[in-house]
């Protein structure tokens, strides 16, 4: 389950989801992120790559694919 606090912000940077940088699925900001992983949402590819990064590094790569941050009809 994500985070509240972080559901509408990059997990990396903080950007918030909606922002002209912040990537979208198919770059349209109602398809949602283009990034996320089971904690929240991020915002680009450096984004994305930092947090696999750091995962990594703490000993927490991801095993499998996230479920959707933000589904269709909520």
């Amino acid at each position: 389950m994500l985070n509240r606090v972080s559901q509408r912000r990059c997990l990396e940077c903080g950007r918030p989801f909606g922002d002209p940088d912040f990537v979208s699925y198919s770059g349209r900001v109602e398809n949602g992120p283009a990034y996320w992983t089971g904690e929240g949402a991020l915002c680009s590819p450096a984004c994305s790559t930092a947090h696999f990064k750091k995962r990594e590094g703490e000993g927490r790569p991801l095993t499998m694919p996230a479920d959707e941050p933000f589904p269709k009809g909520r």
